[in-house]
């Protein structure tokens, strides 16, 4: 029994790099399977193979997720080291240096930016990765439960 690519070809799509992907792994999976009125052979096969697909397509979701919380503290560190310049302005003896002063004060305002700035990019694109890897997961599911309705219809 050989599946065709038109039936999985609706719902799901090919990694561009030609790496293991759940079309390549259904049609690999499912070639010599008897089919039985039940579905459940075909049925464990699809889950089997959109379960080892999930890892695959999330690994790298840590990696955004945790720029996105370096970044507040990176910008919190040069905002810390920014006053620490501007009080150190202020503790000369005798009058205080105003540009340091200035300078100190400007430093932890630009860290603090790129902190949340950098922040909110990565929680942004965390958040659209995520929407994409639901998607993808869904078309999975739903390519999965054509080709059970489809066996089904055509082997009664």
């Amino acid at each position: 029994m050989n599946f065709t690519w038109a039936v999985i070809g609706r719902a799901c799509i090919p990694a561009d790099d030609g790496g293991y992907d759940f079309v390549n792994s259904f049609s690999w999976r499912c070639n010599g399977l008897d089919y039985t009125p039940e579905g459940d052979p075909i049925q464990k096969e699809l889950e089997e193979a959109t379960a080892l697909e999930l890892p695959m397509l999330s690994k790298n979701l840590s990696v955004i997720s945790t720029c996105a919380s370096i970044g507040t503290l990176v910008g919190l560190i040069g905002t810390v080291l920014g006053m620490i310049r501007a009080f150190g302005a202020l503790a000369n003896a005798g009058a205080p240096d105003t540009t340091a002063l200035a300078t100190g004060i400007s430093e932890a305002l630009i860290n603090t930016a790129i902190g949340i700035i950098a922040s909110c990019l990565a929680i942004i694109f965390y958040n659209m990765f995520s929407n994409k890897i639901d998607s993808m997961t869904y078309s999975m599911d739903e390519a999965s439960f054509t080709i059970v309705q489809e066996f089904s219809a055509s082997n009664k």
